[in-house]
């Protein structure tokens, strides 16, 4: 009984955090979202520079401002699915290894693109 109402009180913790999260990013003025120190110390575009602001124009239906600022944040859930898809059926790890090693592959090539000279995949500053 006891750890039932710790795991639903940590439930409520976590979907405070998730709301909370989800609150700021809709109404904190665009100048109070964090930037990405990886592109404040070295002056590159991480896979994740522009998340912040993609989700903020995901929750305000923006989908086309969304993917322009990372474009790579719509391919996750997919990205997700096939890995617990692939974790399900099987039990082999090489399979899952394999997968590991093409999305960090797929990681890098956004990455090199999206730092180019005149990038479609560069986000709005």
């Amino acid at each position: 009984m006891l750890k039932t109402l710790q795991r639903s009180h940590k439930q409520r913790q976590i979907a405070g955090v998730y709301v909370s999260v989800a609150t700021y990013l809709l109404l904190a003025p665009k100048r109070y979202l964090p930037g990405c120190p990886i592109h404040a110390l070295f002056g590159i575009y991480c896979p994740a520079c522009g998340a912040t602001r993609a989700m903020r124009a995901v929750m305000s239906g923006d989908f086309k401002i969304a993917f322009h600022d990372n474009a790579l944040l719509f391919a996750v859930p997919l990205f997700v699915a096939v890995g617990m898809f692939l974790q399900s059926r099987y039990s082999n790890k090489r399979v899952l290894i394999t997968y590991i090693i093409g999305l960090i592959l797929i990681t890098l090539g956004f990455t090199i693109i999206r730092n180019m000279n005149n990038s479609p995949l560069a986000p709005i500053a």
